[in-house]
């Protein structure tokens, strides 16, 4: 597998791909999609005054007429603030709700993506969620992704959470495993709850790829999907680290992964989960027996 891969489709082209296919598409009123975003983070449409506020009331909620005499700029405005989706997305309707992020070749930009997260979360007295969604198999269009639950606020005792896309790239890529793992080291050493799971092709595109809003509903139904990994493994494993990688000619993607994660370890952006020590003479080890 060559650097071509580089300019492989990005997902958001293939969601503007797939899309394009549909037949005829419905057309969704802008107070249903208000309601669907709120429904879509676990919030029924009873509660959104309640959970949201700003002068809605039960009354604006009886149908969707109401609903639309009601929202105005600054409640759509305040809706996508609160659940981190493209304002564009809730008054058209067009595009991925959420920003499909990708910190390819960016490691550090990742660092403080993640490090801003967390931060924020810290005053909500939670954890952020993560999870992990690894190809069962590799095609020209198969990428890895990660899920990113940020708690955003309460429902009584029910925690809200926006939800975060980040893109991890084709899942057999020398450079795209050693990238992955490094937000895997990132996001466990600011105590993300990270869960790792092997999906099929189809599975993973029809959950997070093809709809335009990923919400709560699919973040719990994959959670319990598929086949289990540790992400963590990656850190601290070469073994899981290789795991279904494509060794390329000479072995070129196994030992180029293997440089790339110890060029990142000696950056700091590869620390060991908490109370681990780092792993680095394990995967200096795998180097020297695919070079010897």
């Amino acid at each position: 597998m060559l650097d071509q891969i580089d300019a492989a489709l990005s997902l958001v082209d293939r969601y503007n791909r797939w899309k394009s296919k549909r037949t005829e598409p419905s057309v969704e009123p802008l107070p249903a999609r208000f309601v669907r975003l709120f429904e879509a983070h676990g919030v029924h449409r009873n509660q959104i005054p309640r959970a949201f506020g700003h002068g809605v009331t039960l009354s604006d909620m009886r149908d969707n007429t109401a609903l639309a005499c009601k929202l105005d700029h600054e409640h759509l405005l305040h809706a996508s603030e609160l659940f981190g989706v493209e304002l564009s997305w809730l008054e058209s309707g067009e595009g991925p709700a959420q920003e499909r992020q990708n910190f390819y070749k960016q490691p550090q930009d990742f660092a403080q993506f993640i490090e801003a997260l967390v931060d924020r979360v810290k005053e909500t007295g939670r954890f952020v969620r993560g999870l992990i969604l690894w190809p069962t198999a590799w095609d020209s269009e198969s990428e890895m992704v990660l899920l990113l639950a940020e708690p955003v606020g309460f429902l009584g005792h029910e925690v809200i959470e926006r939800f975060h896309w980040v893109s991890g790239g084709p899942p057999a890529y020398w450079r795209s495993r050693s990238y992955v793992a490094s937000q895997i080291a990132l996001a466990t050493h600011h105590n993300v709850i990270l869960q790792g799971r092997k999906l099929p092709n189809k599975v993973l595109a029809s959950a997070v790829v093809e709809p335009d809003l990923v919400g709560l509903p699919t973040f719990d139904r994959l959670r319990s999907s598929g086949k289990v990994f540790q992400p963590e493994d990656w850190v601290v494993n070469p073994k899981s680290f290789l795991e279904d990688l494509d060794p390329e000619r000479n072995n070129f993607g196994l030992t180029s992964s293997l440089r790339l994660w110890m060029d990142l370890e000696d950056q700091g952006l590869m620390p060991p989960p908490p109370g681990s020590s780092s792993a680095r003479s394990s995967f200096a080890q795998a180097l020297r027996q695919l070079t010897d």
